[in-house]
């Protein structure tokens, strides 16, 4: 066995994103993985499987790209390990290694699956990817009994294939979710072959997303990541490996995190988090109603008069996308609408924004708000969500609060960068094009201010338009509003519930899925708000960094930092202290309430009011 500690300069960091990595405070949650970092010898075995590279056939790199993008993540978060190999697994697995990683490990002996068994029961921990034990140690098929025992979940082959890839929904509820973004999909490249699970006793770590639509309901129940408590230890596993997950930055971050979170858990060490939604509601649902492409005005007029009976009988808000045609001369229904949310914009229904110059795209939304005659108007939605960069340029010329749209990689806010949906048959102006920064060059033996005098200026920098906010329509992802619902509660996300007047009657079987769903959400405390209110939350959510100072005995110390621009109401700090036993935690000063969630395991401190700057949480406790 080989032990490598990280030594190197920031190259070897690259692969880990700047809020996962140890010299930046992450948004919106602080981890503690000291336990890992501080003693003398590596707690952390990461094992290369020579007998799946030899026995078990497809890719034959698969287990050494596994193994070194295992390595360059390692690295970047300073943590010293160990490359161990199959025989290290035959015997009595050492007890020093808190977690053992097991990238593509696939084939193994039924000596190893009992070493494994007794080692996880005992209080150790792994973190495994790919077809886990389903081979002999010659590449033999033995079967899911092994993972059943392991992951708690049954191993279902046969799926349909997907050979373009999947996405993995990831959710922000449990142990690992700490900074995910409630119902985030991760891009994952296509799997040779896709087998998935069914979790048993284990939890589910989102759901399996198609890109063919036929193929979704065979992955009903299904999913490729699974956390599971055996003994007194747990169990990551991933279908995918670390390399197969999209390269692109959120995509990367939310990966990461959910794997620094799985290993906090696992040594039990402290995670002090942002809960998603205000005073820790357990989702967000805000009601869109929206124009349907070429609709007929009059169906639209009166199924909106009943969509606000519908909401004033249940006292919910809305936010209101509507066309200028419609409300430029009903003044009573435009102020009724006002009173009842917010009002968003769209231009004409009859044609899509995109494919059109910014001129006229900026034009076509210009005269309905002018024709609207209303002051301010909020988020605008893209006649049947169709947009392009030049939509988004516009938006952030015009100062949108956001762009509305159909099925975004999140079900929480996000943000839609104009650059990645330019249309190349535009001019762009040259001030807008980003730039690659410029290295200044260094002349040996030259005293470097005097190369910096001697140097002719750079040119003022170019302005990039800022991202447009981005809030995600769900809808598709369920038979039912009722049903979608579900599943957006059970990962702790914003359900935008897009409703179109002029499709739904008030005695119809969506108006009355409608009804019920609303009712449901009240009763179970979700935090029903207009899409811009869930906006403006999100944005100040993700300005609160907490960063843990100081924990010793029975106290813990957490400035909790609100980089925003106003004070923000209702924040809940979520904190877990892994195998540490506590009752009566308080804070101190009584500026604020601990709450213990049996459900959860966690721990919620309510702080009423956070101003701007920093704020020192003082928190004390009993011993078990």
């Amino acid at each position: 066995m080989v032990a490598l500690f990280f030594t190197g300069g920031p190259a070897v960091a690259q692969p880990v994103h700047k809020f996962v990595s140890v010299q930046a405070p992450a948004r919106t949650v602080a981890t503690d993985l000291s336990q890992l970092l501080t003693d003398k010898r590596p707690r952390l075995a990461l094992y290369r499987s020579d007998q799946t590279a030899t026995y078990v056939g497809g890719n034959p790199r698969l287990v050494e790209d596994a193994v070194y993008f295992w390595e360059l993540f390692l690295l970047g978060l300073r943590i010293p390990y160990e490359i161990v190999d199959d025989h290290a697994m035959s015997g009595r697995i050492d007890r020093d290694w808190d977690i053992v990683v097991m990238p593509a490990a696939e084939a193994l002996s039924d000596r190893q699956k009992r070493r494994l068994r007794e080692y996880v029961e005992r209080g150790g921990n792994l973190i495994v990817s790919g077809r886990f034990g389903v081979f002999d140690e010659e590449g033999n098929r033995k079967g899911g009994d092994f993972f059943r025992s392991m992951l708690g979940s049954e191993y279902v082959e046969n799926v349909p294939s997907q050979p373009f890839g999947y996405l993995q929904s990831l959710t922000g509820r449990g142990p690992v979710s700490a900074g995910v973004d409630p119902g985030f999909q991760l891009n994952i490249a296509a799997q040779q072959p896709l087998v998935a699970a069914r979790p048993v006793n284990a939890l589910g770590l989102g759901r399996v997303v198609t890109y063919q639509p036929a193929d979704q309901a065979a992955f009903d129940s299904l999913t490729t990541a699974v956390y599971n408590q055996k003994g007194d230890g747990r169990v990551l596993w991933t279908r995918f490996h670390a390399h197969e997950v999209s390269r692109e930055d959120t995509q990367q971050y939310m990966w990461q995190r959910l794997v620094v979170n799985a290993m906090v858990d696992m040594v039990g060490g402290l995670s002090v988090s942002v809960a998603p939604w205000p005073n820790a509601a357990p989702m967000a649902l805000s009601v869109a109603a929206l124009p349907t492409v070429g609709f007929d005005p009059l169906s639209f007029m009166n199924g909106t008069q009943q969509l606000l009976d519908m909401l004033e009988t249940a006292r919910v808000p809305a936010s209101f996308y509507l066309t200028s045609t419609e409300l430029s001369s009903l003044n009573d229904l435009r102020n009724r609408l006002i009173e009842m949310g917010e009002v968003g914009l769209t231009a004409e229904s009859d044609r899509v924004l995109k494919g059109q110059p910014m001129e006229i795209q900026r034009e076509r939304i210009l005269r309905a708000k002018r024709d609207m005659g209303i002051e301010t108007f909020h988020g605008v939605y893209p006649p049947g969500g169709f947009f392009d960069g030049n939509t988004l340029r516009v938006l952030d010329d015009l100062d949108v609060d956001y762009l509305i749209l159909p099925g975004l990689s999140s079900w929480s806010p996000g943000e839609v960068d104009w650059w990645k949906y330019v249309d190349y048959r535009e001019t762009i102006e040259e001030a807008e094009v980003p730039e690659e920064p410029q290295i200044e060059l260094f002349v040996p033996g030259q005293d470097a201010a005097a190369s910096r005098s001697n140097a002719p200026q750079p040119p003022a920098p170019r302005v990039e338009p800022d991202r447009v906010i981005s809030v995600s329509i769900i809808e598709g992802a369920a038979p039912s509003f009722e049903e979608t619902y579900r599943l957006v509660r059970d990962v702790n996300g914003h359900y935008v519930l897009p409703y179109y007047p002029e499709t739904y009657s008030a005695r119809s079987v969506s108006a009355a899925d409608f009804e019920r769903t609303i009712a449901r959400a009240r009763k179970e405390r979700a935090w029903i708000a207009t899409v811009s209110d869930a906006v403006i939350w999100w944005r100040q959510r993700q300005s609160i960094r907490p960063l843990v100072v100081s924990t010793s005995g029975q106290e813990l110390h957490i400035d909790v930092h609100n980089d925003s621009e106003s004070v923000v109401d209702g924040a809940v700090l979520e904190i877990k202290m892994g195998k540490e036993q506590f009752r009566n935690m308080r804070v101190a000063g009584g500026d604020g309430v601990a709450r213990f969630n049996e459900e959860t395991g966690v721990m919620n401190v309510h702080l009423p009011t956070l101003d701007i700057g920093v704020r020192r949480v003082v928190l004390t406790w009993d011993r078990r």
